[in-house]
């Protein structure tokens, strides 16, 4: 059996409020939005939810770290090693960075598992982090989140085996950054719920199901990507689940939309209030679509003390001001 063996999460102690985004934006904005301090960024957000992770771990038994982030400090530069070297992890492990699509967290967890399946490593610790700028007078602006969210993956002491997976790729303009860009493009709102994310995630589940056996009334949470609360919305009407039971809460109006820590940051959030024997269905979007199904072991008991998601959120300072 592989799976997630241990978890962590880091959210910046700074929060905008809705009150203040809308005396810049215009209004309709609610809640509040992590905002990374002058000095962090994508790799030491990452570091401290990989030390929240490594509570009460032995360091020496990682094999290898993955890092994913689609705002990585360096273009020529492995942030992984940095990551590792910031950890105080062996020299003689595997290093890695993935980027360039916000689904890249959860393909490094797909990656990690296929390593420890085939004893080429036997913990490999995935790290997903984002700290992405918006574009001025834009919704990014009230929507995107800074966040990180950290896995610990190995064949023993497993607290939530992911029992199946299904995966689709996609060739789809919707988000992107070019070479120089500084901040994010983006298509018609329109055209990206009606060509890329409503139909490829509705046919990820809808397969992964139906592999399976399962229908949605199986699961007791579902920790669903979407790019702003509307949507996530749509595909939770779309899926069949029950929005006041079944949904993982996705954190908008407490974090913002945190690009490739997203999806892994609702996991971990129903990872914390999971149960042995609880099912777990993750869905994430970016270049296609991908669905899992995690089965939760009686390991999870031993690993609630991390400051996770739930403790994160406690600890915050508010900005007074828009322009700090």
């Amino acid at each position: 059996m592989a799976g997630i063996v241990s978890y962590g999460a880091y959210i910046p102690i700074y929060r905008l409020s809705g009150e203040i985004l809308n005396q810049v934006w215009g209004g309709g904005v609610r809640g509040e939005k992590a905002v990374a301090n002058a000095d962090e960024d994508s790799l030491t957000m990452g570091v401290e939810a990989a030390r929240d992770c490594l509570k009460g771990v032995e360091k020496s038994s990682v094999d290898a770290l993955y890092f994913a982030s689609t705002t990585p400090p360096y273009k020529e530069k492995q942030s992984a090693s940095i990551m590792a070297a910031a950890l105080d992890l062996r020299e003689d492990i595997i290093t890695v960075d993935l980027t360039d699509s916000l689904r890249s967290g959860t393909i490094a967890l797909k990656l990690a598992l296929d390593a420890v399946k085939a004893d080429s490593a036997k913990k490999v610790l995935v790290v997903a982090s984002d700290c992405r700028i918006p574009p001025p007078n834009s919704a990014f602006e009230s929507l995107f989140g800074d966040g990180a969210a950290a896995f610990l993956i190995g064949g023993n002491g497993v607290a939530a085996e992911i029992e199946g997976s299904y995966y689709l790729t996609s060739e789809f303009l919707d988000i992107w950054r070019l070479e120089y860009d500084k901040i994010t493009r983006t298509w018609e709102d329109r055209f990206i719920r009606e060509e890329g994310y409503m139909p490829y995630v509705r046919k990820v589940v809808s397969n992964l199901l139906k592999t399976r056996n399962l229908s949605p009334k199986d699961f007791t949470k579902a920790a669903l990507y979407a790019p702003d609360g509307r949507l996530h919305r749509d595909i939770v009407r779309s899926l069949g689940l029950d929005a006041k039971t079944q949904v993982q809460n996705p954190l908008f109006d407490k974090v913002g939309n945190t690009g490739t820590a997203f999806a892994p940051m609702i996991l971990i959030g129903a990872l914390e209030e999971a149960n042995p024997g609880d099912g777990i269905l993750l869905a994430n979007y970016g270049d296609g679509a991908e669905a899992h199904i995690l089965r939760v072991t009686g390991e999870i008991e031993k690993i609630k003390d991390r400051m996770g998601i739930k403790r994160n959120l406690e600890s915050k300072l508010m900005l007074d001001n828009y322009g700090k």
